[in-house]
């Protein structure tokens, strides 16, 4: 795709070049060939190549400042959500704020969690884990949902799920081959447990927030249930004493 095609001909036949012009070809010459022709031919495709490359790079680093800021504002959202902040005034302004796609439906926030029963300090936890954490929820949810928003912190992820309520069946036969596929994975690791702790499903964007104390409440609980699971809410437990 990347090539530029002169044709050197014998044939002065315009039907060629008119054919050739139609299938992409930059020049047509004929022969006998003259150097200067043929050098400034070469001379303009070189520019043109280069001109073409420097537009590509351009274009690539134009589009890694716009994931990089998207991410950024992601990261920024969730971070709100999570802390109690976010205050959600209308769907179209928060996609404004925060780079988002978000459409009326059913909003979910979801915790994936990393444990070890032991912790070995010289063994290196295996980041590549994350890759194929955010490989699967590109995989088992994006298709399904308006928007997915996530971000990685140590050994967990924040999620927030966008989907329509026709999709809450799909989702939750997602989420458990999600699950599934997570624990075939850990399993070539000692002692390493995947665990998704599930908030409430909530249709208003402002009981985010909501959602999210579920997840964290969820998030608790593992330590009282499996951790190779998901936890559904709502849970119930008494957090200070069941705990301690």
């Amino acid at each position: 795709p990347a090539a530029a095609f002169v044709i050197i001909s014998g044939h002065n036949n315009f039907e060629y070049a008119q054919t050739a012009i139609r299938f992409g070809v930059k020049d047509y010459i004929l022969k006998p060939i003259n150097q200067k022709d043929l050098t400034d031919i070469l001379t303009n495709l070189t520019a043109e190549l280069k001109k073409r490359q420097l537009h590509t790079t351009e274009i690539k680093q134009l589009s890694e400042q716009f994931d990089a800021a998207k991410l950024k504002m992601h990261n920024n959202f969730l971070e709100q959500v999570v802390k109690g902040t976010f205050k959600a005034e209308d769907s179209a302004s928060v996609n404004n704020e925060f780079l988002l796609n978000l459409q009326p439906g059913i909003f979910q926030f979801l915790i994936l969690k990393f444990d070890c029963r032991s912790f070995d300090e010289d063994v290196p936890f295996p980041t590549q884990l994350y890759d194929r954490v955010q490989a699967n929820i590109a995989k088992y949810f994006e298709s399904m949902c308006f928007e997915t928003v996530y971000s990685a912190n140590t050994a967990k992820y924040h999620v927030v799920l966008n989907y329509s309520p026709a999709n809450s069946g799909k989702l939750q036969q997602s989420l458990q081959c999600f699950l599934d596929d997570m624990e075939l994975i850990c399993k070539k690791y000692s002692n390493l447990y995947f665990t998704i702790c599930k908030g409430s499903a909530e249709t208003d964007l402002s009981r985010l927030h909501i959602s999210c104390e579920n997840a964290q409440r969820a998030q608790r609980a593992r330590i009282l249930n499996r951790l190779d699971m998901i936890i559904e809410p709502p849970v119930l437990y008494n957090s200070g004493k069941d705990l301690n």
